[in-house]
This record gives structure tokens, C-alpha cells and sequence, in this order.
């Protein structure tokens, strides 16, 4: 296996004319040291429980911990890592490519980029604790994870209105982890409200959705370690996938599904029936953020806690490439990848 030690403060550097690379995104929602150090003495505290509470949320802001999405271009045959961009934001979880346009999904609100620069921001009274988004395949919309306050809403490109919205508490799922009873407000402006900070107030910490047919809707439910199947016209609720510990990163590639049990240290491969085809796991692995399918095939895992972005071969089953990173000054939470010309005119340009 090729392992390459990434530094983030190496220099810029132009796309590489290299035949065998591949473009990388990375989106680190912690990229502050200090930060870092605070939030890992709190979780060292939970004493292998997951989510903090209100108090010990607090004590730790956003600015703290910081946020960078990082576009590099690595080199397959060798290796070598160049870093092509550095976009400083805070707390980024989610990145989605439409057209000639980056957005990432901050902790309220999504920023656009194109060109190189950052362009104007999507607001919306639902934006609270940002995770994935979606392009829908079908109408001019695409789908936002609000976590914090465990919906689901699918809205315009340019921000305005809620085309369709599901709130885990309307559908049964309406107590948090400290035992209290939620109740979702559409008429609340939730956008910028801390209160809903911590995870543990959290029914499902929903984090991440994927269309799995113009009707029907894939979530990933942290707190009920599962993936549900939702039909948007009637609401049912089907269980996909179960006894998963702390899942996020429900994508769709193609034909085929893939789906990060974070706390259980591995990846589920799913065909387009929703079975589980392979089960990709490591020792190192700690704490499965994301996975993504690559164009080739191939799988990219990312081991936040381990300081790891792994490239699994479908074909040889086994891994290939390892990128390390310190984990005490960054901690990744979601990737895509790029073409060249996505690079060049969306990032760079």
C-alpha cells in the first residue's frame, strides 16, 4: 500500500499533467488546534458515550474549531499530494457541485463559489446544524440536511421557498436523548438559534440524504444507528438498514449505494435494491466520517479520529493508497470528487 503524509502547509500548487491523479475535495468541519484539544477532552469525558450536552456544547464555538475545504490533486502512481485550494469557512459538512457552482453547507446557512471566489449565501428559516446536500434528479431543487433541528427539507436553487420538508419529529420520532419531547415550529425561524446546538437534544441527528427515486427519500439516522427509506407523498417509513452505530454519508453512485457506520469502524456497499453487497472495514479505522464512490469504481474512506483518507480497490478488494493527516489539527467530514475541468473553472478560475 502507497501511505503519503499530508501536509497542510505545504505550498500551492497549479493542476498537475499527470495521467494516473485524482481530484479530491475535503471539507474538515475542525481545523483549529486549540479547538480541537478542547472538544477531544470533552469527548474523552463522555467516557465512551456518544454527544455532548447543552453546557459542554457551549463551551466550545464554532469559530473555535474552525473549518477549511481542501481541493488537492493526488498522484496514484506515487502518492504525492498537491494542494490546489484552501477555502477557510466555518464548520463545513456538506459539498455539493451543480452546474458551474461550489456549495458548501455551513453551520446556517450555503455558500456558493465559482470562479475561484466566494459568490452570495442561501438562507432559509430551516438552516440550523448544516449536514449533506443533494441535487434532486428530476426539477430544478436540491435536498439540505438541517441536523440540529432533525429535518429534511428540499428547496429552489436559489433558496426560496420549501418544496417539501420532513421533520423526525412529526413522524414519531419526537423525544431527544435527554428525554424531552420536541416539537418542530414551520412558522419558527430556526436559522442562527443555538439552542438546538447539542446532539443530545437531538431526536435522530439526521445527517445526510440521498434521492432514491423522484419519490422516495434515503436518511441516515445517527442516534437510531440505521437507514430509513422515506416516501415523500405518504410519509411511511422504511427501515433499510439496521444496527449501525452513529451512520452518516448515505450516497448514491450510479447504480449502487454506500453508507458509513461511523462508530462500528466500517463501510457498507448496497446495490440498487438497497442489500448489502460488501462490508469494507480496517483496524485503523476510527470514527468512518464519509465514504464516496469514485468514477473508476473505486472507494475513498474517511477516518477522521484516525487521521486517514483511505482508497479501497473494488477490484483487488484490498486497499491501495493511505493519506495521513494530523487528527489534532484537522478532522474531516465529508468528500467529493472532481474532474479537471471542475477544478480548474469552479475552483481555481
Amino acid at each position: 500500500m502507497i501511505s503519503t503524509n499530508w501536509d497542510f502547509q505545504d505550498n500551492i500548487h497549479p493542476v498537475q499533467d499527470i495521467e494516473n491523479s485524482i481530484f479530491l475535495l475535503l471539507a474538515f468541519g475542525f481545523s483549529n488546534s486549540e479547538g480541537i484539544k478542547k472538544i477531544k477532552k470533552q469527548w474523552k469525558a463522555l467516557n465512551g458515550k456518544v454527544g455532548r450536552g447543552r453546557t459542554e456544547t457551549g463551551k466550545v464555538s464554532s469559530e473555535e474549531l474552525g473549518g477549511v475545504v481542501s481541493a488537492i490533486q493526488v498522484d496514484m502512481s506515487t502518492g504525492d499530494i498537491y494542494n490546489l485550494k484552501h477555502i477557510d469557512i466555518t464548520c463545513p459538512m456538506g459539498l455539493l457541485i451543480h452546474g458551474n457552482e461550489l456549495f458548501i453547507a455551513s453551520e446556517y446557512y450555503i455558500q456558493a463559489f465559482a470562479g475561484g471566489e466566494k459568490t452570495y449565501r442561501i438562507n432559509n428559516p430551516f438552516f440550523n446544524g448544516l449536514h449533506a446536500m443533494k441535487k434532486s434528479q428530476v426539477g430544478n431543487s436540491f435536498y439540505v440536511t438541517c441536523t440540529n433541528i432533525d429535518t429534511l427539507v428540499e428547496i429552489c436553487l436559489d433558496g426560496k421557498g420549501i418544496k417539501w420538508r420532513w421533520s423526525a419529529p412529526e413522524y414519531g420520532y419526537n423525544t431527544n436523548k435527554l428525554g424531552e419531547k420536541v416539537f418542530i415550529d414551520e412558522n419558527r425561524l430556526y436559522q442562527y438559534d443555538e439552542t438546538f446546538s447539542s446532539t443530545l437534544t437531538h431526536t435522530t441527528h439526521v445527517n445526510c440524504i440521498e434521492e432514491y427515486s423522484p419519490d422516495e427519500i434515503l436518511a441516515t439516522l445517527f442516534h437510531q444507528g440505521e437507514v430509513i427509506l422515506i416516501n415523500k407523498n405518504t410519509r411511511k417509513i422504511t427501515s433499510i438498514l439496521k444496527g449501525l452505530t452513529c451512520p452518516h454519508g448515505i450516497h448514491r453512485f450510479g447504480d449502487q449505494f454506500i453508507v458509513s457506520d461511523t462508530k462500528g469502524n466500517c463501510t457498507y456497499l448496497l446495490d440498487r435494491n438497497l442489500k448489502v453487497l460488501e462490508k469494507i472495514g480496517h483496524q485503523d479505522f476510527d470514527w468512518i466520517q464519509d465514504s464516496i464512490i469514485l468514477k473508476d469504481g473505486n472507494i475513498v474512506i474517511l477516518n477522521s479520529n484516525g487521521g486517514g483518507i483511505h482508497l479501497y480497490d473494488k477490484n483487488k478488494r484490498d486497499f491501495t493508497h493511505k493519506v495521513n493527516f494530523d487528527p489534532d489539527k484537522r478532522r474531516v467530514s465529508c468528500a467529493i470528487e472532481l474532474s479537471r475541468d471542475e477544478v480548474e473553472k469552479i475552483i481555481l478560475e
